[in-house]
């Protein structure tokens, strides 16, 4: 027994040795047809990723619109609307010769865009859907591949930001005070007031929105105390040269104007007379059921009631006395504007004109510094509303080249040893059996 297990050993000692004599006798022919499989197959797998690149891009925005699912100018933001199509169609005409589609429609369908959802909102997401639920998510991010070239791609990509920010970042502006010659003093005087009033309540309500700096509403602040500080200086320097001289450009169209708002103002002031008188008798006849209700037994909760209603009447009545007052003392005054009316000379004229002109340039300097703030805003507010997270990279669907390379080494190997065997198989039986 022992004698076979030893004879079945040396015979398979003798077989490995063979074999092993047998790769070793034919290792270059192992060697060459290893290096020309690993060639063929890197070769291969490069034709093959080459084919199958995609170009990737991440583009991210961040404006307060966006949380609402809108555009900054409000309009509803779309995924499919963020590279346009007019971007599409020229970056298209321009390279057609290079792309792969053969039409804009087939261009526009190789570009996919896709939202950056974080692992947590996806969860999120799956657990509302799965209880019947709908989660509206708008992501700020949004990833866009393509198989076009890359080169190519980053050109449309720019002017895709460049596009947006040009369609959508809003720099307000207040236009500056344009005087016309022809306009009267007083009218200078309302187009002066209005302007002040306007540039202080446009930007009081800047300053109440969210997400301003702290320096910025500063800056504001100041800005308004400039308009108050003019409207309290010059502005009330010029009213008064205005109305206390009583100069006018044509004294018959300024009196008419000023007959005009006389008449108006007597006709409130008519108006506020008979609702006053109204309100008397109503008073009058109050007290009088008053002191005949009061003779009965009422409870405490009705004398309060009563007492609050009649104290309302008292109040609405002296709110006319005071507005009957106002109108009179304004009837007045307008009355003895039309008693000073009168050309103005010379003389008048240039100092008002002088007035006029200082007033137009100190308000319109707060204009022009409150633009520059408008800037600082928009920029502020809309500094990074698109931009690039992730620059445009390349990759290949297919497998890295050190796998390719691995696979031809393995291949070209048992090929090498596979044709060895065939060449000394073809050997012994050329001396055994002869051609």
């Amino acid at each position: 027994m022992n004698q076979l297990d030893n004879r079945y050993y040396e015979e398979d000692d003798i077989d490995l040795m063979e074999l092993l004599r047998t790769i070793l006798k034919h290792k270059c022919t192992i060697i060459i047809s290893t290096l020309v499989v690993a060639i063929l197959a890197l070769v291969g797998g490069m034709i093959y990723n080459t084919k199958n690149k995609v170009s990737t891009v991440t583009i991210g925005f961040d404006y307060p619109e966006l949380e609402k699912g809108k555009n900054p100018d409000g309009s509803n933001f779309l995924k499919s609307n963020i590279i346009p199509f007019t971007i599409l169609k020229s970056t298209f005409e321009n390279n057609k010769d290079k792309l792969k589609a053969k039409n804009v429609e087939e261009f526009r369908n190789e570009i996919i865009i896709q939202p950056v959802i974080p692992g947590n909102i996806a969860t999120k997401i799956d657990k509302a859907l799965k209880n019947g639920e709908n989660l509206n998510y708008i992501s700020s991010n949004y990833k866009i591949t393509t198989t076009e070239d890359k080169l190519i791609f980053e050109s449309m990509v720019e002017k895709t930001l460049e596009n947006y920010v040009k369609k959508y970042k809003r720099i307000e502006s207040v236009d500056l005070l344009r005087l016309v010659d022809s306009y009267d003093y007083n009218d200078r005087e309302y187009l002066f007031v209005n302007k002040l009033n306007e540039l202080d309540k446009y930007f009081c309500n800047k300053i109440s929105e969210n997400n301003l700096t702290e320096e910025w509403v500063n800056k504001v602040n100041k800005l308004r105390n400039e308009i108050v500080y003019i409207k309290n200086t010059d502005l009330k320097t010029y009213s008064n040269i205005v109305k206390n001289t009583g100069v006018t450009r044509n004294i018959d169209i300024y009196r008419n104007n000023l007959k005009r708002e006389i008449e108006l103002k007597n006709y409130e002031k008519e108006k506020l007379e008979k609702e006053k008188s109204t309100l008397k008798a109503i008073i009058d006849n109050y007290k009088m059921n008053s002191l005949l209700l009061n003779e009965d037994k009422i409870s405490n909760k009705s004398i309060d009631v009563e007492n609050k209603y009649y104290n309302e009447l008292i109040t609405r009545y002296l709110n006319l006395t005071n507005k009957i007052e106002t109108e009179t003392f304004e009837i007045k005054q307008l009355e003895e504007l039309y008693t000073k009316a009168k050309v103005s000379d010379k003389n008048t004229a240039e100092k008002v004109e002088s007035y006029s002109l200082v007033l137009e340039k100190s308000i319109n300097d707060v204009v022009t510094d409150g633009n520059i703030l408008l800037e600082e805003y928009a920029n502020q507010k809309y500094s990074n509303m698109i931009e690039i997270v992730s620059p445009v990279i390349e990759m290949t669907k297919g497998k890295p080249m050190v796998i390719y390379l691995a696979g031809g080494i393995v291949l070209g190997v048992a090929l090498g040893v596979f044709l060895a065997f065939a060449l000394e198989f073809r050997k012994k039986y050329i001396e055994r059996y002869g051609k």
